[in-house]
């Protein structure tokens, strides 16, 4: 998930394989946190269907 993520062009921390650490910058639009989980959920609808949960 994470480099899938990375490919979309959002980068995050893992912390303990399974917790997902986002660091916006101070000044955050909206719309720029509106698309980082955007592009989270698509990552994890990806993940869903490669291992067949969907």
């Amino acid at each position: 998930m994470l480099y899938r993520a990375l490919e979309k062009g959002l980068s995050f921390k893992t912390t303990m394989g399974h917790v997902l650490t986002l660091t916006p910058p101070l000044v955050t639009s909206q719309g720029e946190m509106d698309q980082a989980l955007a592009i989270l959920d698509d990552c994890l609808a990806e993940a869903e269907v490669a291992r067949g949960l969907r």
